[in-house]
């Protein structure tokens, strides 16, 4: 290693006063490939970095776990969007479209869990707030509000309902974005700790490019909600609620507001909101706005999943030099006979 002439001592031991990064002993006098005597923390760890060849090796493998979830996740949305959209145009029905999203969202979800595994280590987990936890909370959320109001709200008509979707879509929409953010922040965090400088850079482009895409689209989604609550019908409140909400799996009540028309608005990871666009100038920026965020997060999402491949590769072969470094330390630390 780079550092060797000036850390270690002609018999290959430490020279110097370097404790271990998870538990602060003292490791000079140690060889980079042993163990700490606390912990166990391979000695390597605290001299060379928080590269991880020299992390725990169930854990590196936990996180290319995920990864391959996170891989499985997007084609099976791909695959079965493309199928159900097939037979929904054959049939009339969106259901297959509808499953293929929940369970797309749901592996994506558990591999994004195992991705944002604490490092055993402790490294990364000084802050109360760092990107991991910020992913797994801001993800749980945004699994919630993609599935829950398409099974409670989406049946019911109405302008309030179709004002109420348009806000949880908004909502959801903002919390999608923040844990995009961070998720490819995490994504550079693990590039850099191979060290996979391309990678790195890569996840940096995305993680500003993805986001701006999901912004166009949240800021194209407010523009017509505004438009159509400016040219809502007089006397209609885009918020005034019905007189009852049926208890989710009831039948909903005939509900009538004067709307002739809807469309469908696709939010980039908010789902799909019924909308009645109100037809003014800002119809058509938003409507201008939603369709370059679209294109764009087709183009970015093909992108990210290039990325994804190459640091599952790259995560599955730092798992295995892991095992190997673990195997090393303990043999080599092992009483001889």
């Amino acid at each position: 290693m780079d550092a060797s002439t000036a850390v270690y001592a002609a018999d290959g031991s430490i020279n110097q006063d370097i404790t271990c990064k998870k538990c602060g002993y003292n490791l000079r006098g140690l060889r980079e490939n042993g163990l700490c005597p606390e912990c166990a923390t391979p000695v390597g760890r605290s001299v060379t970095g928080d590269l991880l060849r020299f992390a725990d090796p169930a854990w590196v493998g936990r996180v290319a776990f995920g990864l391959n979830l996170i891989v499985l996740g997007i084609v099976i949305t791909i695959l079965l969007g493309c199928t159900g959209g097939v037979l929904a145009a054959m049939s009339g029905s969106a259901l297959l479209s509808q499953i293929a999203g929940y369970v797309g969202i749901v592996i994506n979800a558990v591999g994004i869990w195992c991705m944002t595994s604490p490092d055993p280590s402790g490294i990364g987990e000084d802050a109360r707030v760092n990107a991991r936890r910020i992913v797994r909370t801001t993800m749980l959320i945004h699994v919630a509000g993609s599935i829950a109001p398409s099974l409670w709200l989406h049946p019911l008509s109405g302008q309030f309902v179709t004002a109420l979707l348009a806000l949880l879509g908004f909502a959801n929409g903002i919390v999608h974005l923040v844990c995009e953010w961070f998720k490819f922040f995490f994504y550079q965090s693990l590039a850099l700790r191979v060290p996979e400088p391309t990678l790195a850079r890569r996840a940096r482009f995305l993680r500003y490019a993805y986001a701006a895409a999901l912004g166009l689209g949240i800021i194209g989604g407010i523009m017509l909600f505004a438009d159509a609550a400016a040219f809502a019908p007089p006397g209609v409140a885009m918020l005034a609620p019905p007189a009852t909400l049926p208890a989710p799996g009831t039948a909903p009540p005939a509900l009538s507001y004067g709307v002739s028309r809807r469309t469908v608005l696709s939010f980039p990871g908010g789902g799909t909101t019924p909308f009645s666009p109100g037809g003014g100038p800002l119809t058509y920026i938003g409507g201008i706005l939603l369709a370059v965020a679209g294109l764009a997060a087709v183009i970015f999402g093909l992108l990210t999943l290039l990325l994804v491949l190459r640091l599952r590769r790259v995560m599955s072969i730092q798992a295995q030099l892991a095992r190997q470094t673990w195997a090393r330390a303990v043999s080599t630390q092992a009483p001889t006979t």
